[in-house]
């Protein structure tokens, strides 16, 4: 049985401390391993894994591959030829990382690295059953499945098993909730420099699984909110015509908009946002607030959720 293992990119814990004192962090992840039924979930909606060895030097080296996961271990197949077959003959220690982007039906920001033996086969008995069905996960039409399945039976292709010896996971997820819990019990802390910043979730509203989590500068002073482009486009979400704006120096200057969720303090706000440049800060502007049902404190130097919408 593998050994489990739980870890991610970030975390947040709250030390001890009462009030303004306490500080909020990043550090500890073990509360955010990723749970076994989302596990299944993700692998079983997942048919892209990445597959990573040491090469001759010792170096780290992954490439993405499709896989199918069968009785506990993953298959995967590449030619004979290529560097990671020599590679896995001289040392059969492996990784693979599968997460959940691109998974229909199952939320981002779930993952799990699992290290593993790897053995090599070429054998008709597992190609026999082995091809046809990793076509079958691929291609849901019989017809295209049968044809791919011809296709990858050829003389120098290998197939690779996988048994993992120990796994990490980790659950973004759980790490927004956590950050939401956190910014309704403590508010959202004025920066030294009067700057007020809040976690938001970018999401297109077209294919809500696509999204985005960045940090925000609070501007009570913008109407529209302003994302960069790069995130936009890595969510797939494009422009929609232009607007003019006038800037608080007076100048008057045309952006290209778009249309977003945003989400941020448990609450989803409908957003027309302006397209900033791919470097520019994110800015979270009146109107996004005011539909969630947030106002600035500044007696306080916090966020607050309002109690009640006026009709």
């Amino acid at each position: 049985m593998a050994e489990t293992r739980t870890a991610g990119a970030s975390s947040y814990a709250t030390p001890s401390g009462t009030g303004g004192s306490c500080e909020a962090h990043y550090e500890d992840v073990s509360a955010w391993g990723l749970d076994a039924a989302d596990e299944e979930a993700m692998l079983a909606a997942q048919t892209e894994c990445t597959f990573i060895w040491a090469n001759r030097e010792g170096w780290p080296v992954g490439v993405i591959m499709s896989f199918i996961r069968r009785r506990g271990r993953f298959w995967l197949t590449a030619g004979g030829q290529r560097a990671r077959i020599a590679a896995v003959r001289r040392d059969p220690r492996v990784c693979i990382v599968v997460t959940s982007t691109g998974a229909h039906g199952v939320p981002n920001r779930r993952t799990v690295t699992y290290k593993g033996i790897c053995r090599l086969h070429t054998d008709d008995d597992t190609k026999a059953w082995f091809y046809p069905e990793l076509a079958a996960a691929l291609h849901p039409d019989p017809e295209r499945a049968r044809h791919f399945a011809c296709f990858l039976d050829s003389p120098n292709r290998v197939i690779l098993e996988v048994e993992p010896t120990q796994r990490i996971g980790f659950d973004g997820t759980k790490q927004s909730a956590a950050t939401t819990a956190w910014i309704e019990a403590e508010g959202v802390r004025v920066a030294d420099m009067g700057q007020t910043h809040v976690m938001v979730t970018v999401r297109n509203p077209i294919d809500r699984q696509r999204c985005l989590e960045g940090r925000f500068l609070v501007d009570t002073g913008a109407g529209d909110s302003l994302v960069p482009r790069r995130w936009l486009e890595q969510i797939g979400i494009e422009p929609r015509g232009s607007r003019t704006y006038r800037l608080a120096d007076g100048n008057e200057v045309e952006f290209e908009i778009a249309f977003a969720e945003l989400e941020f303090m448990e609450d989803v706000a409908p957003a027309r946002v302006i397209i900033g440049d791919d470097e520019a800060e994110p800015l979270l502007g009146v109107i996004a607030l005011e539909q969630a049902g947030v106002v600035v404190d500044p007696e306080n130097e916090k966020l607050r959720r309002r109690e009640f919408f006026r009709l």
